[in-house]
């Protein structure tokens, strides 16, 4: 069984997934697939008293995760700042 929960707040909030370990091992045995889960965190850091400006900052991953559920990271980019417009 997948149960996928959604907060009410909005797109910033994310998304979990919840399966159990057999069955997810199972379904992706049975495509002979792995899962890719894209991590993105996007961070706003608010102008330090007379410092600098606001920014917003991007860090991104992956994780695989393989049929015998081996979790095997892929570092992406950390604190990128993202320009406006």
């Amino acid at each position: 069984m997948i149960s996928v929960h959604r907060a009410e707040e909005g797109e910033s909030t994310g998304v979990r997934l919840i399966a159990k370990a057999d069955f997810l091992s199972n379904l992706l045995s049975a495509f002979s697939v792995d899962l890719l889960i894209l991590i993105k965190l996007h961070r706003y850091e608010s102008r330090q008293s007379g410092y600098g400006d606001s920014k917003f900052t991007d860090t991104v991953a992956v994780l695989r995760v393989k049929k015998d559920l081996k979790l095997e990271y892929f570092k992406g980019a950390v604190n990128q700042v993202k320009n406006p417009g």
